[in-house]
């Protein structure tokens, strides 16, 4: 026979493997292939500069933003990821390493982790230095006070930034305006 508590463990774990499947992620690590997906799908890019198996931050901010699935629908509807890593431990292939030297040299990424907004032309348009803690909520916030700047009715006339968030417009929604 079953006894309630084994039953509540046992919801409790299928409960659980819901909520990593809500938050399970498509983190791309390529840039080229990141601002092909945004231009494409109107999105912005969310780069994470990341040392995955030695920043005790860099952890803290996977499991305080990223692992919510209120960031997943977030990220879902709004996002292309780029996860750009720099591990002590873990072997990345050669070209990656080479590609996430050239883009901290870019983006000139000095401490991790570092949270980079950009849009499809792979401009910078925010940056956050370390983890703040706050929580998903906290970081769907900014991202959207980040994407309210960029809506053609808040655009300024010397950007022309559109809703694809490209310099020119790339989907022609600008220019129907």
């Amino acid at each position: 026979m079953i006894s309630k508590r084994h039953l509540l463990g046992l919801a409790g774990a299928l409960l659980a493997g819901v909520g990593l499947h809500a938050a399970e992620l498509d983190w791309l690590t390529d840039l080229a292939q990141a601002q092909t997906r945004a231009r494409a799908e109107h999105k912005l890019i969310l780069a994470d500069f990341t040392g995955s198996d030695w920043c005790i931050p860099c952890a803290k901010q996977h499991r305080g933003f990223f692992r919510s699935p209120a960031f997943a629908e977030y990220a879902r509807a709004n996002l292309v990821l780029l996860k750009v890593d720099f591990p002590a431990h873990k072997k990345l292939p050669a070209a990656e390493q080479a590609a996430n030297a050239r883009l901290k040299e870019r983006f000139r990424v000095q401490n991790f982790p570092t949270l980079l907004v950009l849009n499809a032309e792979g401009e910078e348009l925010k940056r956050w230095v370390g983890y703040s803690g706050g929580g998903a909520s906290y970081l769907i916030k900014n991202l959207n006070s980040v994407k309210a700047r960029l809506k053609p009715e808040n655009a300024d006339g010397k950007t022309g930034r559109c809703c694809c968030l490209s310099t020119p417009c790339l989907c022609g929604v600008s220019a129907n305006r």
